[in-house]
């Protein structure tokens, strides 16, 4: 009898930074768009239709008020985000690798590094290499 060995299946982060890694690129930037159409609703309230600031609530303030005033969709969306960053680095390779790198206020083996999430999340400081 004979044994066949199945090749190993890769797992989630594999696959998202993978085949999956320009679809997810796509998720994460329109969570940022989503989050700037926020602000952007929020302005227009403030600054065009006049209303005082207590009451812009944004577009998702109106549907959902304790979102804005219990600051729960920031810290979601700073949670997301960071989630994200460090997620989706492995994907990235020569200058593209700096500069998501630099994105959140330090790249590994700066001086600036026990302030950057890379450092929280215990990513290991590599060179970035080109291609």
């Amino acid at each position: 009898m004979t044994e066949t060995t199945t090749p190993a299946q890769p797992g989630f982060i594999e696959r998202l930074n993978g085949p999956w890694h320009e679809r997810a690129l796509w998720v994460y930037l329109l969570i940022v768009i989503l989050h700037w159409v926020e602000h952007l609703f929020q302005a227009a309230q403030i600054w065009i239709l006049q209303m005082p600031r207590p009451e812009a609530l944004g577009a998702l303030g109106y549907a959902f008020p304790w979102l804005v005033k219990s600051e729960v969709m920031h810290f979601t969306y700073a949670l997301l985000m960071f989630i994200g960053l460090v997620l989706l680095r492995p994907g990235f390779r020569g200058a593209a690798r700096a500069w998501w790198t630099a994105s959140p206020g330090g790249r590994p083996g700066t001086s600036s590094s026990r302030r950057s999430p890379w450092a929280a999340a215990g990513t290991p400081s590599e060179p970035c290499r080109a291609n």
